[in-house]
């Protein structure tokens, strides 16, 4: 209930800027203080109540114009305890002076009372909450057309049941009691609790608490609806009023400024601020910055205020939604958006990640990611920066734009990734470089990787080693073989690529630790069982007849705990050479 909003609403909110009627009231400068309070009470008055023909209720701005605007009357009627306003066409007199004025018909407040016949008003203290929701209610019906059973002014005032507020109205009809003089006081009735049934409005009074139920539509009436909308023809629908309003805006002898139509372009904003009106929304961007650039003497905020409208296109809010609304079916980055952005965003880069970062639909992360690779072009530091401070598929998305980029040095950033602590991020880095063409600079970071992992994350880094045939690989892989693998498993899927990579070349380096020392009863292998598994697995696969009897002679010699390894790799040798012979 309106009552509810006015109660509910925060003593320390503040009214909204007013529109033209402000502009237009009795200049405020040229008015005593007394009448310049009375003139801020009715354009708060006229403001709040057109705002009941297009907000909801439940709006936070309404709910601050209720507020302020009651805290107004009781300011207004502690002063002047018999408020008396006298009615003109188009203004409203306190005390001789006029206090508000406004010529639009389908706008002015003291038309719409003048026109019905009311000639004044008396507020009287006591005029409280309960009668300010009555009377905002009656002055912002909207009738639903001239028909003569309609109630006027004066009937819908007396049946509100506005008990501190007298109305005088010229002769004619009264409610119930035939004619009423020029200057006579129709009194306030009962409330009633309801609104009369000819108005478009909601009624006033208690309502059931009755759950909601769902609705299916009847087909054929959802068909003529949609037939009647039209694909795409809602968008065009809020570019014609934005074309209207910019019309208005850009004529002199109009003189409207753009503080008074903000609300409209807001709503304008907020319709087209979804990936399905992308044309429309890039439209509605470059008008506004046409408003920009405009010079309106009469509107000195033009600019500021066109400005801000704009920033709030790109705000995070904003592109959040934009994000939001990127559908399954197409999750591809359209250059409308990046148009939209490179305008309205300060910081584009920031505002895209941020998104990212509580976005859970697969389609918008995409987009976002697409984003962030386009920006990241100009400003990969800063991306790559982002990344640090993430974690988990948020970090794992950053690395995907990031292996987007261009240069030796993104291949080398994300295969150092392969060994993260986020398993995310790991296996990103890792899809990542299983289809990235072999470098230089992506060899030294992959060694880095495969001294800094283990498990199946080293055994995919080493198939990419492999893959390379690049024997530069060798030595550092040697290196760490060297340096002590201690798990057995792990020393022989690393011996086993060194020795491809090194091919017959690798025999000599091998022999020396698979050649027996000591007595022909007393012969054994030098070093540990870890050396001698690791030398076996080398040698393993190198091809040729040399390489198998040192293996053989090996297994005569070494420790009990390497012999099973390096029977092992002898019989897989046996079985893909009988697999190789005809």
């Amino acid at each position: 209930m309106v009552q509810d909003a006015i109660l509910e609403s925060g003593p320390d909110l503040q009214m909204e800027t007013p529109d033209a009627s402000r502009r237009d009231t009795a200049r405020a400068e040229a008015l005593p203080a007394r009448h310049q309070q009375v003139a801020g009470l009715l354009a708060q008055l006229a403001t709040t109540g057109r705002a009941f023909l297009l907000y909801d209720i439940r709006n936070d701005t309404v709910r601050r114009a209720l507020r302020n605007l009651l805290d107004a009357f009781a300011t207004t009627l502690a002063a002047e305890p018999q408020l008396r306003l006298d009615m003109g066409p188009f203004e409203i007199f306190f005390d001789g002076r006029r206090v508000y004025l406004d010529r639009d018909r389908e706008r002015s407040l003291a038309f719409r009372l003048y026109r019905d016949g009311v000639r004044a008003l008396v507020f009287r203290q006591g005029f409280d909450a309960d009668e300010l929701a009555r009377l905002l209610e009656v002055l912002s019906l909207r009738y639903t057309g001239i028909h003569q059973h309609e109630d006027d002014m004066v009937t819908l005032l007396w049946k509100a049941g506005l008990h501190h507020l007298d109305v005088i109205a010229v002769e004619g009809l009264a409610p119930e009691s035939g004619l009423v003089a020029a200057d006579s006081v129709a009194r306030a009735s009962d409330p009633r609790p309801y609104l009369p049934e000819d108005v478009d409005a909601e009624p006033v009074g208690p309502t059931l608490e009755v759950a909601p139920e769902r609705l299916e539509p009847v087909p054929s009436t959802l068909a003529g609806l949609r037939a009647e909308v039209g694909p795409g023809r809602l968008p065009e629908d809020a570019l014609l009023l934005l074309a209207g309003i910019v019309r208005a805006l850009e004529d002199p002898e109009e003189g409207l400024c753009l503080s008074e139509a903000l609300h409209l372009c807001e709503e304008i904003r907020d319709f087209l601020m979804s990936a399905d009106s992308l044309p429309e929304l890039l439209r509605f961007v470059r008008q506004l910055q046409a408003l920009s650039r405009f010079d309106a003497p009469w509107d000195p905020e033009r600019h500021a205020s066109a400005v801000a409208l704009l920033v709030s296109c790109g705000s995070d809010r904003a592109v959040r939604r934009l994000v939001h609304s990127i559908p399954v079916v197409d999750p591809l980055l359209r250059g409308e958006l990046v148009e939209i952005l490179d305008v309205v965003c300060s910081d584009p880069l920031t505002a895209v990640a941020e998104a990212l970062a509580v976005e859970d639909r697969p389609s918008g992360r995409a987009v976002a990611r697409q984003l962030l690779e386009h920006y990241g072009r100009r400003r990969g530091a800063q991306l790559r920066e982002r990344f640090g401070s993430a974690q988990g598929r948020v970090a794992a998305d950053l690395l995907r734009s990031i292996a987007g980029l261009d240069g030796e040095e993104t291949a080398s950033f994300v295969a150092k990734q392969a060994a993260h602590p986020d398993p995310e991020v790991r296996e990103e880095a890792l899809w990542h470089l299983e289809r990235t063409a072999h470098s230089s600079a992506l060899g030294h970071a992959l060694v880095e990787s495969v001294r800094r992992t283990e498990g199946e994350q080293r055994r995919r880094l080493l198939a990419l080693i492999e893959r390379s045939r690049d024997r530069r690989f060798v030595k550092p892989l040697v290196v760490l073989l060297h340096a002590g693998v201690r798990d057995l498993a792990e020393a022989r899927e690393l011996a086993r690529v060194v020795g491809r990579l090194e091919g017959e070349a690798g025999l000599a380096r091998w022999t020396p630790a698979l050649t027996p020392v000591g007595r022909f009863f007393r012969r054994r292998l030098p070093g540990t069982p870890a050396v001698q598994v690791t030398a076996a697995a080398a040698v393993a696969e190198i091809p040729g007849e040399p390489a198998t009897h040192l293996l053989e002679l090996a297994l005569s010699a070494a420790a009990a705990e390497a012999r099973p390894w390096i029977e092992e790799l002898l019989e897989e040798r046996a079985t893909a050479g009988a697999r190789e012979r005809p």
